[in-house]
């Protein structure tokens, strides 16, 4: 399922790497809805997570993505959460980040997932 949204980042970027040097990061964002606030989990992977670096929080952003389920045991017990994958982040008119605006960039490789 394809999704978009916008909000403030809720903490500054952090980069890292799976065991096979792919770039990636994940971050949360805050959208305001009328009286109402909710967070969403986001991954960006390669180029696209390169266009993240030096985002800091409270940055607004849009993002376009798709939705990925990951299921996981905790204590005994399966669990399940959904998440955004970003295809393209980008710093929302107005805002600015430290190294210059995020790029649109779209990546569709996810084959280095760990989940």
């Amino acid at each position: 399922m394809n999704v978009e949204g916008k909000g403030n980042l809720t903490r500054d970027i952090e980069m890292q790497y799976t065991k096979n040097g792919k770039q990636y990061c994940n971050f949360s964002i805050a959208e305001n809805y009328k009286d109402e606030v909710s967070f969403f989990d986001v991954t960006a992977w390669g180029d696209v997570a390169k266009s993240c670096e030096g985002l800091k929080k409270g940055n607004k952003v849009y993002i376009e993505g798709f939705l990925k389920q990951d299921r996981f045991e905790y204590r005994g017990a399966q669990h399940s959460k959904v998440k955004i994958v970003a295809q393209l982040v980008q710093l929302n008119q107005g805002t600015r980040a430290p190294q210059g605006p995020a790029q649109n960039l779209k990546e569709n490789n996810t084959d280095d997932i760990p989940f």
